[in-house]
């Protein structure tokens, strides 16, 4: 049909499930030359959570909820991509990294400042890191009003120059030659579960007012052989006849 089309897979976060139920829908991104945009990554759509949206059109707009959507807990996005996600949201973002004591490092983004609650600063440089065993090197915050000296406030030094942008790939470019990387991103994709479609027709049959349980034990059924008189015995396998106290027939010549 020439129409350009984009992907969108949900994901149900019900505590009492031992497999989340899963869709994946693919719908138009413009009707009637009306851009369509995407539904961001962890909106709440039809009682789901948005994993993935992904489309073909030029136009590429996705609905952005403010100050939710400065938060990335992927562990590798960079200032570059944290601010840019405060500035399309028109809400204001903290880009923090973190080191190990093993040397590896990751990043987070995050809101520096939430309607309703307020705002907060950096933390300092060597504090405890959002993970544990980890120590923060660097703090980026949107909510900072940098001054750049007289006449407003005494001078100071230039900001520290944003993180470098990602590297196509796979993000973190030195690794050990005996550890298999994940591409395209350094962490699991999420894949649909191989369960998620029994676990969809249950909830169907229970909306459709069935009893989802434990199925009956199978039923077991001993074959009868109804006779009309003793020499039926003959024309039928089974046990001899002088078992039963018939006589036996004739050998057959």
């Amino acid at each position: 049909m020439g129409r350009e089309c984009m992907w969108v897979r949900s994901e149900a976060r019900d505590p009492l499930a031992p497999i989340q139920d899963s869709n994946a829908y693919c719908m138009p991104c413009e009707i009637d030359g009306t851009e369509i945009p995407c539904w961001n990554t962890g909106a709440w759509v039809g009682g789901k959570q948005v994993t993935d949206c992904q489309m073909r059109c030029p136009h590429q707009k996705k609905i952005q909820e403010p100050e939710h959507a400065c938060v990335d807990e992927t562990g590798f996005v960079t200032g570059n991509q944290c601010f840019s996600r405060g500035a399309r949201s028109g809400s204001k973002c903290m880009h923090m990294s973190y080191q190990f004591e093993d040397g590896s490092s990751k990043s987070t983004c995050a809101p520096c400042f939430v309607t309703g609650t307020g705002g907060w600063g950096c933390p300092a440089v060597g504090s405890d890191g959002p993970e544990k065993g980890s120590k923060i090197s660097g703090c980026l915050s949107q909510c900072d009003v940098i001054c750049m000296g007289p006449p407003d406030c005494a001078p100071t030094l230039a900001p520290p120059p944003l993180p470098p942008p990602p590297s196509p790939g796979i993000v973190r470019t030195v690794g050990d030659k005996d550890t298999m990387e994940n591409a395209p991103l350094p962490f699991a994709l999420p894949t649909i579960n191989p369960y998620a479609a029994a676990i969809a027709a249950s909830k169907a049959a229970e909306a459709a007012g069935w009893v989802v349980g434990t199925p009956a034990p199978p039923a077991m059924y001993y074959p009868v052989i109804m006779y009309r008189k003793p020499t039926d015995y003959m024309a039928t396998p089974g046990p001899p006849p002088s078992s039963l106290g018939y006589p036996a027939p004739p050998p057959a010549r």
